[in-house]
């Protein structure tokens, strides 16, 4: 994978911002409502990864078979953000 800084800090700032996701939405599931803020959190948080998974991806595709597993693992998460914040019975 590429030193470049950036590269780097777009490698690992959307598996934190998909943890972010997933931790206001179980702080979601202990009574807080729509307006509570979580929702917003959530939402800005998975749409704002999308640029940075796209251009580690983009920067990365010389060496892509050591960084599938990390794009996987972002995909995965944001996946799994991404369902888990539909399902929310709250939110609805």
């Amino acid at each position: 994978m590429d030193t470049n800084p950036i590269s780097r800090i777009c490698a690992s700032a959307p598996i934190y911002m998909s943890i972010l996701a997933l931790l206001a939405v179980a702080h979601s599931y202990r009574g807080a409502s729509h307006e509570d803020g979580g929702w917003h959190i959530w939402m800005l948080m998975l749409l704002l990864q999308l640029p940075l998974v796209f251009y580690f991806a983009f920067t990365s595709r010389q060496q892509f078979r050591k960084a599938a597993p990390l794009v996987a693992t972002q995909a995965t998460l944001w996946a799994l953000g991404l369902i888990a914040g539909a399902l929310q019975p709250a939110w609805s």
